[in-house]
This record gives C-alpha cells, sequence and structure tokens, in this order.
C-alpha cells in the first residue's frame, strides 16, 4: 500500500521502516526535516511539505507531537490527499483533543480512524507494537494490510473515534486481527479455603 507518515519522531521513524521492511510504499515528512532525512537511505520517499506527501497516499497515519500539531497539519494537508484515503491518527493528544480532530475532519469530509500504539522504539521497528483502532468495521478492514504486519497484538473497535477509551476497554467487540495473538494468561480470581467446622 502507499503509506504516508507524518511525524518521524521515535515511534514514527520506527513505524516507517517497519513499513518498509514490509513492502509498502511509504512516504513521510516531519516539521524538522533533518529528523526524515535518514528515512530516505531506508527507502523511504522524503516529502518537503505534508501537502505533497499525502498527494498519492492510501493510508496516512499521524505520529506528531500533540493536538496543535495535528490541527495544523490537517489544515494545511486534508484536501491534498486523494478522497479515498484513510486518514489514522496516532498522535497523543487525548480526549479533547480526539474530539477536535473528529470534528475537523468532519469539516473536511475525511475518513479518520483512532488509533492508539502502545510500545516504544524498539517494538516499533521491530513491529511488535500493539495497538488499539477505532472505526467503522470496513474501514479496518481497508488498513488491515498496513496494520496487522506491523503491530503484535492489534485489536479493533467499532466505537465511533472520539469516545471514551474505556468503553474500548470493556467492548465485546474487541477482537484481534493480527496473525499473531496474545499468549498473555488471563487473570484467575484467587480459591477461597474453607475452614472445617470443629
Amino acid at each position: 500500500m502507499r503509506v504516508t507518515v507524518l511525524g518521524t519522531g521515535t515511534m514514527g521513524a520506527g513505524v516507517a521502516r517497519s513499513l518498509l521492511r514490509e513492502g509498502h510504499t511509504v512516504t513521510v515528512w516531519n516539521r524538522s526535516a533533518d529528523k526524515a532525512a535518514p528515512l530516505g537511505d531506508d527507502g523511504a520517499a522524503v516529502a518537503s511539505d505534508a501537502a505533497s506527501a499525502v498527494a498519492d497516499a492510501e493510508v496516512v497515519l499521524l505520529t506528531l507531537f500533540d493536538t496543535d500539531a495535528v490541527v495544523d497539519v490537517l489544515e494545511a494537508a486534508a484536501g491534498d490527499a486523494p478522497s479515498g484515503a484513510v486518514w489514522v491518527q496516532a498522535s497523543t493528544v487525548g480526549v479533547a483533543g480526539t474530539e477536535t480532530l473528529v470534528q475537523l475532519a468532519e469539516k473536511y469530509g475525511i475518513t479518520l480512524v483512532e488509533a492508539m500504539m502502545l510500545g516504544t522504539k524498539g517494538p516499533a521497528e521491530q513491529g511488535k507494537l500493539t495497538m488499539l483502532a477505532a472505526g467503522p468495521a470496513d474501514v479496518l478492514d481497508r488498513i488491515d494490510p498496513v496494520r496487522s504486519p506491523r503491530t503484535r497484538g492489534s485489536r479493533r473497535s467499532r466505537r465511533r473515534p472520539g469516545s471514551p477509551w474505556r468503553s474500548l476497554a470493556r467492548s465485546d467487540s474487541i477482537r484481534h486481527c493480527s496473525s499473531t495473538r496474545s499468549t498473555a494468561p488471563r487473570a484467575t480470581r484467587p480459591t477461597r479455603t474453607r475452614r472445617a467446622r470443629r
């Protein structure tokens, strides 16, 4: 797939390298160009601005610093991506920030998936992140080729982006969608022992 990664800090750069190893066509952009430039040696196309970075994207992955950074990028580039592109918002923005971005997505008519990546630089580069993603089921299906190979424990939910993550944690609609399932043991309740009657 043609994937654009906007924001190539610790997580973004690691994910971009993982996507390249999986054979995706990757374009990267970062506000500080020197952070994106090394990815060119790994095979990524390095764009000079966010608008040109998304011009041919099927999936746009946002791994930016905060809400303001994501808003700036959406304002600058939302109108330049193909109409069928899926924007995966994986920046740390909090509940209020997510609501702002959902409203902005509606304003520009873009398809937004809310995602949360759990892990650090090492797992990001090794394709071992855990991802929680929320959005319409058909949209999540479209981005599975991007999500599953680089995530160890991807989970999905049909909930609307912007609703509290607590509902995701409790939702019966969550299911694994990567080829490798988590092997962590389930928590068990301690066994009560009855005292013998005297």
